[in-house]
Order: C-alpha cells, then sequence, then structure tokens
C-alpha cells in the first residue's frame, strides 16, 4: 500500500506568548516552512519510532488513539479496516491547523481590501464598514456575520478577473504580519497538525481542508502548507461567470449557496467529494454539523476538536466553542489539548 508521502514538518524552537516581553531575536519572515522528509510508504511508516513520526505531540493518550485508528483503518486484517477509497479526513482552517486569533487571516486580508478601496473612493469612509476602518475600529468587523462580511469581500472585487483576486491573495499571505507574533500567518500554523496530515497520506488518507473562508484564499496556501492539493479544498465560493472576449472568470457579487460554514459544511462536502469522511477535525462550534456528519458513517470513525487552553504560547479561550466542547464531552470525541497535546506548536 504504497503512497506519495506529504511532507511533514522540522521541529523547531518552541513559540513565544505573544506580547510577552521575551522576543526571539530572529525576525526573519519565511515565505514558507522548511520541509521535513518522512517515510513514503504505510510500510516505512510503521517500522519507525513513534516520536519520529508525530515529533511534535506529546506521548499520551489522544496520540496513541490517533496511531491505533490510522492504522487499524489501513490493516486489511483488522476488523476496522476501511478501503482507500473511503479514507476521507477533513480539517477545519482557521483555529484548527493555523492561528484564528485576535482575527483570522481572512477576516485580515478583508480589512487591508477595504483599506484599499477607501484609497480609490475616499467618498466611501462616510458609510460601514468603511467608516470604521477608516478610524481603525477593527472591533466592528468582528461582530459581523460571515455573510455581511464576505459581501463585503466580493463587492471589493466584483467584475475583477479571478487571476487578480489571486494575486492580490499571494500578495497579502507573503507580506502580511500577524499582529501579536511579528511573523507571517504561513509561519503559524500547528506543527502537529502538519504532521498529522503527512502521516494520514503515508496511509494513502485523502486529505481535505474544508472551512468558511473563501476556496481561493485557502488554495492559495494548502499545497505549500499542507501539502494539501488545491482541488482538495473546499471553501465558500464566489459565483463567477465566463467572459468570452477576454477568456477569463470574473467574480460575481454573491457566493454559491450555502457559505461554507456551519450547516453548509456537511452540504459542500457531499457536493465535493460525495463521500463522508471517517476523520473530521474542528474547533469550534461551527464545526459540529461537520462532525455529526462524519460520524454517521458506517464505517468506524474519528472525530476531534482542537481545544485553545495554551496562553503561554498562543491564546486561552472558548468563546464560540461552548456547545461543541460539551458535545465531545457527551459523545467521546477526542478533545486536543493544545497545552498538553502539543509538544510544540509552530515550526
Amino acid at each position: 500500500m504504497i503512497a506519495l508521502c506529504a511532507a511533514a514538518l522540522a521541529a523547531c524552537a518552541p513559540a513565544i506568548k505573544p506580547g510577552a516581553q521575551q522576543q526571539r531575536s530572529d525576525r526573519t519572515v519565511l515565505s514558507q516552512p522548511k520541509p521535513m522528509l518522512i517515510p513514503q510508504t504505510a510500510a516505512a511508516v510503521a517500522n519507525n519510532k513513534l516520536e519520529n513520526i508525530l515529533a511534535s505531540w506529546q506521548a499520551g493518550a489522544n496520540q496513541q488513539a490517533i496511531v491505533n485508528f490510522v492504522q487499524q483503518s489501513a490493516n486489511e486484517d483488522s476488523k476496522a479496516y476501511v478501503p482507500v477509497a473511503d479514507r476521507v479526513a477533513v480539517f477545519d482552517l482557521d483555529g484548527t491547523l493555523w492561528v484564528e486569533r485576535p482575527q483570522k487571516p481572512m477576516m485580515a486580508f478583508i480589512h487591508k481590501e477595504l483599506l484599499k478601496q477607501l484609497k480609490r473612493q475616499p467618498s466611501l469612509k462616510a458609510k460601514q464598514p468603511w467608516k470604521s476602518v477608516a478610524r481603525g475600529d477593527e472591533g466592528y468587523l468582528q461582530k459581523l456575520n460571515y455573510s455581511t462580511l464576505y459581501l463585503m469581500l466580493l463587492k471589493a472585487h466584483e467584475g475583477q478577473p479571478q487571476q487578480n483576486y489571486d494575486f492580490f491573495v499571494r500578495q497579502f499571505l507573503k507580506q502580511a504580519q500577524h499582529p501579536d507574533y511579528k511573523k507571517s500567518y504561513l509561519q503559524l500554523a500547528y506543527q502537529p497538525m502538519r504532521e498529522l496530515i503527512a502521516y494520514l497520506q503515508a496511509y494513502d488518507f485523502q486529505v481535505y481542508i474544508v472551512d468558511s473562508s473563501d476556496s481561493r484564499f485557502v488554495r492559495a496556501l494548502s499545497l505549500e502548507l499542507f501539502n494539501v492539493p488545491i482541488a482538495n479544498v473546499i471553501g465558500s465560493s464566489a459565483m463567477l461567470m465566463w467572459r468570452q472576449s477576454s477568456g477569463e472568470l470574473i467574480r460575481g457579487n454573491e457566493f454559491v449557496a450555502p457559505i461554507n460554514n456551519d450547516e453548509g459544511k456537511p452540504v459542500n462536502i457531499e457536493r465535493h467529494i460525495g463521500r463522508r469522511p471517517i476523520i473530521a477535525v474542528g474547533n469550534d462550534d461551527s464545526d459540529i454539523a461537520m462532525l455529526n456528519y462524519a460520524a454517521g458513517n458506517r464505517y468506524k470513525t474519528l472525530l476531534m476538536l482542537v481545544k485553545h487552553d495554551d496562553a503561554a504560547r498562543e491564546y486561552a479561550y472558548s468563546d464560540g466553542a461552548e456547545s461543541s466542547h460539551k458535545m465531545a464531552a457527551d459523545k467521546h470525541w477526542l478533545s486536543i489539548s493544545m497545552k498538553q497535546d502539543f509538544k510544540q506548536l509552530f515550526q
């Protein structure tokens, strides 16, 4: 059962609490993380030491539960064996695979695009949300729902070729820095999760990123950061129109329903993949529907919820995740503690 394995990531120095007095002297912002090769076949992985495969995970019950599930799923002699075609794993992005506080990277991108709009059309500052953006009130954007925020993004790029939008996204990811860590967002992917994705791919799992963000935004980073092909990204999708005269796809002013959040996730997974996942990983209430959808699989499933409880290295918060954490306890999902399960947070 040979599979090309993903490039997982090499271990690096421990992360520093955002805003802490102690600061790292190295401020170099990389365009992408340095890869670390892991064994290319399931057999090679099985013969390797666990600490070398999931090196950034603390040894313990959760790490062992993940390994047991994956190996049983791939073992043809196991009662829990799952055919390769049905080995599907889905991961939320924000707060599950990379940092989402104090604001999600997609939100930071929207904020930047609204500022660019203001420069082109100064008269917009008399209206919301540009009024709040002009005076630096980022809290206003934080209070808006997804539909409103995405409508703003669509308005900012309505009528433009899709390739122009892609350029702006790549430019943002290359230049933008997290306000607390003072690092590129591309450096703030969770190392244990990147290793987990690589581990799953070694066992022939098809890994998908399923997030509420614009799918084009996620596709700009999915391959280099997580080794997830752009075809395996499921996000909110802008309505597109074909312009015959220029041979271009043009962005419209609405998203294809449903937006890929909450109950929209199972719908879009079904549309895109046509199979229920056997592994689903999220971090808050917007992932409940996705995890419950996976739970209905006829095969044994592994459902995980990331818990943000590490104020020293990241942030400690549970707002927006109250129901999902209760459900995780009631339904015996794996509760992944950043503080206790992640030996190393970032590369």
